[in-house]
């Protein structure tokens, strides 16, 4: 929403409230204050406890440590010890064009997490009945197993899938797993989803996921632009270098062992 970011803009919380003797509240804000006040970061981040996390790879993943933000696939902005260590490399270059709020965001988006038990015919009932509910195809992020795997031989899934394509609506495929990114070459489902021109999610959190699709499709991009926008790293909330893949298929049909 806040393109062209030229503020330090943090946001802090604690895991104990600040009325309580130990709190980490104050702490966390004293920190955030000095953040804004003397580095120049010029992004939306998180601090808690020790780290500065670039806010778009955050995510809590602990309700009982007070380290309870966490950034799996990259790492902190910058580290608090008895002083603050910045890790220059990881930040964006400061904006050169006028700050600009975008309020107009795309919301029919739907996320599934698919399990052993998932229903595959709901999704077919989103493709078929979404024209009853909304003006506009939704957009259905799909969280699949591993690194975009999903069962091909059990249930139709590939085959709904398409439906849902077929019918308008927009996929991205996302991985259930906090570390690591998506790879739909290394497993028959996710080479099959690929041809079929779903929206590889990569090393995105859900929620970066969920908020980029509401920002481009909020400004009318769709179809093959969308794609490549997607799956392009525009304010560091995916991995510019994609996972080496060491399967057999990666490696040729006799796979890696042979090559070792």
């Amino acid at each position: 929403m806040l393109e062209n970011l030229g503020k330090s803009v943090v946001l802090t919380g604690s895991m104990i409230p600040l009325e309580e003797p130990v709190s980490d509240a104050k702490r966390n804000l004293l920190v955030s204050m000095m953040v804004t006040a003397h580095l120049n970061i010029t992004e939306v981040m998180i601090f808690f406890n020790t780290k500065l996390i670039r806010g778009n790879r955050a995510r809590k993943a602990d309700l009982w440590n007070i380290s309870a933000i966490e950034s799996s696939n990259m790492e902190p902005l910058a580290i608090m010890g008895v002083g603050i260590h910045v890790h220059l490399k990881n930040l964006l270059h400061p904006p050169i064009h006028q700050f600009h709020v975008h309020t107009n965001l795309f919301t029919s988006i739907i996320v599934l997490h698919i399990t052993p038990c998932f229903c595959f015919t709901f999704l077919q009932h989103i493709a078929f009945t979404w024209k009853q509910y909304l003006s506009e195809a939704p957009a259905i992020v799909l969280l699949l197993y591993g690194s975009g795997n999903g069962p091909v031989t059990t249930t139709p899934f590939v085959e709904i899938v398409q439906t849902c394509i077929n019918n308008g609506c927009t996929i991205v495929i996302m991985t259930q797993c906090h570390i690591g990114s998506v790879d739909l070459t290394q497993y028959e489902a996710g080479r099959v989803l690929s041809k079929l021109g779903v929206i590889d999610g990569k090393d995105m959190t859900v929620e970066a996921c969920v908020t980029k699709l509401s920002y481009l499709m909020g400004h009318n991009i769709r179809g093959q632009k969308l794609k490549y926008v997607m799956e392009t790293n525009l304010r560091g909330e995916l991995s510019r270098r994609s996972i080496v893949s060491y399967t057999g298929y990666a490696l040729g049909r006799s796979g890696y062992l042979t090559k070792l």
